[in-house]
């Protein structure tokens, strides 16, 4: 009987060891994710950010749709890993698998430049994007680094 007991109670004290691990890890993603925050393009109230010299919709959507949206890799259709860039939305929006691939105001942070970038590595990948085409020149790089830089405004 003191047996079962004893076998009885580490039972439960290895469930409540997973639980805990289980909370505790719920609690650690909680806290990567921003929780849907909106994009703003104010600049937190300092003086007016210059005005921009990348335009979403004259240079960096083209781009995008050519190199990245292309045989609907990330384009509106089965878009692969659920990450589409067909639109200023999708790219701007808080995704809850990826987070937010674009920060606004800095490219070096942001996955959507990194994945383009000789820094793709740093994101797990094993090859840069896009995959099934060549790389980006690096004034299409460069392009794309400046729009998030001048805080990737929808202009």
């Amino acid at each position: 009987m003191k047996m079962l007991l004893t076998k009885q109670r580490s039972n439960w004290r290895i469930l409540a060891l997973k639980f805990t691990a289980l909370c505790l890890l719920a609690l650690t993603l909680s806290a990567c994710s921003d929780h849907g925050a909106v994009l703003k393009d104010d600049n937190g109230g300092g003086p007016p950010p210059p005005d921009p010299t990348v335009f979403f919709g004259a240079d960096v959507h083209p781009i995008l749709l050519r190199s990245c949206a292309f045989n609907s890799c990330h384009g509106d259709v089965n878009p692969q890993h659920d990450l589409k860039v067909t639109s200023y939305a999708d790219i701007t929006k808080v995704s809850p698998i990826h987070g937010r691939i674009v920060v606004p105001g800095d490219a070096g942070v942001s996955a959507l430049y990194i994945s383009i970038s000789p820094r793709y590595r740093e994101l797990g990948l094993d090859f840069r994007m896009p995959r099934f085409s060549d790389s980006l020149t690096t004034a299409e790089q460069d392009t794309i680094r400046i729009w998030i830089n001048e805080g990737a405004l929808d202009n």
